[in-house]
């Protein structure tokens, strides 16, 4: 299971990031599934007005916290998020991962949260260093935050910071489908979900594949499982012989 295989992997490195995500994954099942569920139900113009005010207090807190951003968004006109519309968002230039790589410090929403702290933590995970935690907590707020970085494979790498709430949020998301099909008896339980993450050994605590896809485990009923059958870098034919070992799906 994908849950097991990152245990394992903290378990190598010396984190605590087994206790802390077995009790997060009990939190999001219990309150932000819940949350989940019931916005599925929401007719679409509850939807949109929900879209509509967490947009304005990301862009609230986007333009109190970075430069980058108050700075991109006085270019595009979005002046006053309070009164910002979903629409406003097609004046705004995509964000490319040049950019964030270029500008990092600036897009930075955490007081000390620099690239120079953030490669020498993920160093620090590497080298296996004594008291090395998956966290980050920033030295003048306490906010925690875990990074990750991407392999480089498409000829930039990526280096990324992700809170817990982003970690569920973004499993919950991706699963309501499968969580709405589970409620109303169209799906099979205990559910089953395959994955194939970027890294296997302690790599792997670093790519933000294996928390991210081990975390889909919060999105599902209890006794369900997520198999990982290891690293995209494995020859394919290992990757479907592990595939029929377990059963198939």
């Amino acid at each position: 299971r994908a849950e097991a295989q990152v245990v394992a992997t903290s378990r190598q490195v010396g984190m605590t990031f087994s206790d802390r995500y077995a009790a997060r994954r009990t939190e999001a099942r219990g309150t932000e599934a819940s949350e989940v569920m019931r916005s599925l139900e929401l007719p679409r113009e509850a939807v949109l007005e929900v879209q509509r005010d967490r947009l304005r207090e990301l862009l609230a807190y986007a333009r109190a916290r970075s430069s980058f951003w108050r700075r991109r968004l006085d270019t595009a006109g979005i002046v006053d998020p309070s009164a910002a519309e979903a629409g406003d968002l097609r004046r705004l230039p995509p964000l490319t991962k040049d950019d964030v790589m270029e500008h990092w410090d600036e897009i930075s929403t955490v007081p000390g949260m620099t690239r120079q702290a953030a490669e020498a933590h993920l160093a620090s995970l590497r080298d296996s260093r004594p008291g090395s935690m998956t966290a980050w907590h920033s030295p003048i707020t306490g906010e925690e935050v875990m990074f990750f970085a991407t392999g480089g494979s498409s000829g930039c790498r990526g280096l990324f910071a992700w809170d817990w709430d982003h970690l569920t949020k973004s499993a919950l998301a991706h699963y309501r489908p499968l969580l709405l099909d589970l409620q109303c008896g169209r799906g099979c339980l205990p559910a089953r979900a395959a994955v194939i993450t970027a890294h296997d050994d302690v790599e792997a605590c670093v790519h933000a594949s294996t928390p991210l896809f081990a975390m889909i485990g919060a999105a599902l009923p209890e006794g369900s499982q997520v198999l990982c059958f290891g690293a995209a870098s494995r020859p394919f034919p290992e990757l479907c012989s592990r595939l029929a070992e377990s059963g198939g799906f």
